[in-house]
């Protein structure tokens, strides 16, 4: 299926469940920090309605900054961000589909009232994440962070399953493997991606669609990339957590393998070094060089994470996306006249 194709059945498709508000993703919050869990629940009963991503992942220590949401749907996550960012701040959602960023643009003023802002402090574009140039927003400075979080594959989809309009519908048209996604970031000036969050995507209602998707697997993940001018590595060190980040003062999460404690020194590698060295978290460390050698993870298998997961008893039970015969309706129905 050609990629204006795909943009024609996803924006079609939103569009019909936009008027419809038929979307009932489960809202994966299960790893959301408790004061933002506080914020989203205030989010107005039409944006959440048509929360339909793959994860909801909240950026730590970003009051004050300019964060870019690409593919925002209904603006739950950008409207969560724009509290969190504070009136100094702002946030630009960015969508293919019309209806979603009319719906964005409705339901600001609801928000800017609800977070009590004098004036509004994010704003929504149409817009092909291909086009984002065109748009002249303002470039990654060095230790900016960039969090992909979507679906993607164990393998590469065979090309009847990306040809599938129901499978487009289910976002799997564009998934990409894993594996691949750390020899873009490379391209493009990003550090190795850090696995944050993975969870199961599909709840399978029908056998014949688990047969159709030929033996692939997918998973929603979160990966934390970092902007690097140049990308350079520098000496191992020994950092310490100072506890200073107001929302977690106790500890600081990196990635599912690196968890800092606050006053417990952790050997970290140079590659990772050179990261935090140029991050809005340095603040919150301090930072020793030393010579021991260490490798730290990186680019984490999140099929491998999971399965660690699920025998551990701790992976979330229900996956994201119900995959049965009433959804497969629904999407069929809502394509049914460009197909």
């Amino acid at each position: 299926m050609s990629r204006n194709k795909s943009q024609q059945l996803v924006q079609e498709m939103y569009k019909n469940l936009i008027e419809n508000m038929a979307m009932d993703a489960r809202l994966n919050d299960e790893f959301m920090p408790p004061y933002a869990a506080e914020i989203l629940a205030k989010i107005s009963p039409r944006s959440r309605k048509t929360y339909d991503g793959s994860a909801i992942f909240i950026p730590d220590a970003i009051e004050g900054a300019r964060v870019l949401d690409i593919g925002c749907g209904g603006g739950s996550l950008s409207f969560v961000l724009s509290k969190l960012v504070g009136p100094a701040g702002y946030v630009v959602g960015v969508d293919l589909s019309e209806k979603f960023i009319q719906l964005c643009q409705e339901e600001t003023a609801y928000h800017m009232q609800e977070w009590g802002y004098s004036k509004p402090n994010c704003e929504f574009i149409c817009s092909d994440v291909e086009r984002l140039l065109d748009l002249q927003l303002e470039p990654f400075d060095e230790g900016g962070e960039f969090y992909n979080s979507d679906i993607f594959s164990d393998v590469e989809q065979c090309e009847e399953v990306k040809a599938t309009p129901l499978f487009c519908c289910y976002g799997l048209s564009g998934a990409m493997v894993w594996s691949e996604l750390k020899e873009l970031t490379g391209q493009f000036g990003f550090s190795d991606p850090y696995l944050l969050y993975a969870a199961d995507t599909f709840q399978f209602g029908t056998e014949k669609n688990k047969q159709d998707l030929r033996g692939v697997n997918y998973v929603c993940a979160v990966y934390r990339l970092v902007k690097l001018v140049p990308k350079t590595t520098g000496p191992a060190a020994i950092v310490i957590y100072n506890g200073k980040y107001e929302n977690n003062k106790d500890f600081f999460k990196w990635d599912v393998d690196l968890t800092f404690k606050k006053d417990v020194p952790i050997k970290i590698d140079g590659y990772f070094a050179s990261i935090l060295a140029k991050t809005k978290y340095a603040k919150f460390f301090a930072i020793e060089k030393c010579i021991n050698h260490v490798t730290l993870k990186r680019n984490q298998n999140p099929f491998n994470y999971l399965k660690k997961l699920r025998e551990g008893g701790s992976a979330y039970p229900t996956p994201i996306f119900p995959m049965d015969e009433h959804h497969n309706k629904l999407y069929e129905d809502s394509i049914k006249n460009i197909i």
